[in-house]
């Protein structure tokens, strides 16, 4: 299961399906399951198969409801909410994350609360609520910073990176995205790096002239 999500995280998506499905294959109980549908499921949006990331996520999550902890429930529902957006269901990715920020408000698990905060940031962005975008991906990055949670320091900037786009924040853009490419080349996640290149070019800014923060 770690190993499936490792390779599907840094760009080897097929792998991470294979290796997911075979830890699957050997779980001995629905609490093992569910996690490793979470695995599964993010394995397969890294792959471009966000249909069948949406199909695992819910699984996941109705037997997270029934056999982990309330900080898993809500951890599940953000991946859930995430794969719901990228599907372009909107609204079912909103009424995931509520719930999901609810939970890790109420448990006091911060990294959820950041995790929630910054799925908030893209829904609001999709609805075109840039006022509010920015609140919910700053407070994301701030949480994630003090937590030392670089990976999603590094997603939270690109998320500003998009953000300052819309806002046409030329800028801001290029800040942004060097602050994410540091970030994951330290972490050594290639198909992050990459995303993020491409951005840049989407973006018509240069990593090489972004002044630093």
């Amino acid at each position: 299961m770690i190993a499936g999500l490792g390779h599907a995280m840094r760009g080897d998506a097929e792998t991470g399906i294979e290796l997911c499905e075979r830890a699957l294959e050997l779980s001995p109980d629905d609490y093992e399951t569910a996690y490793v549908l979470v695995c599964l499921g993010r394995a397969c949006w890294e792959a471009g198969d966000i249909v069948r990331a949406v199909t695992a996520l819910e699984q996941a999550v109705q037997l997270a409801d029934q056999r982990r902890s309330l900080q898993f429930r809500a951890y599940f529902r953000t991946m859930l909410g995430e794969a719901y957006l990228l599907n372009g269901e909107i609204n079912k990715a909103a009424g995931a994350v509520g719930k999901a920020l609810e939970t890790s408000t109420t448990v006091q698990f911060p990294l959820g609360v950041g995790l929630s905060k910054l799925l908030l940031g893209r829904v609001a962005q999709a609805h075109g609520n840039l006022v509010e975008a920015n609140q919910h991906l700053n407070e994301a990055l701030r949480i994630f910073t003090s937590l030392g949670a670089r990976f999603e320091e590094g997603r939270t900037h690109l998320g500003l990176a998009a953000l300052a786009h819309a806002e046409g924040h030329r800028e801001a853009v290029g800040t942004q995205l060097k602050e994410a490419h540091d970030l994951f080349t330290s972490l050594l996640v290639p198909k992050y790096v990459e995303q993020t290149e491409r951005l840049s070019e989407q973006f018509g800014v240069s990593l090489s002239e972004a002044p630093a923060r």
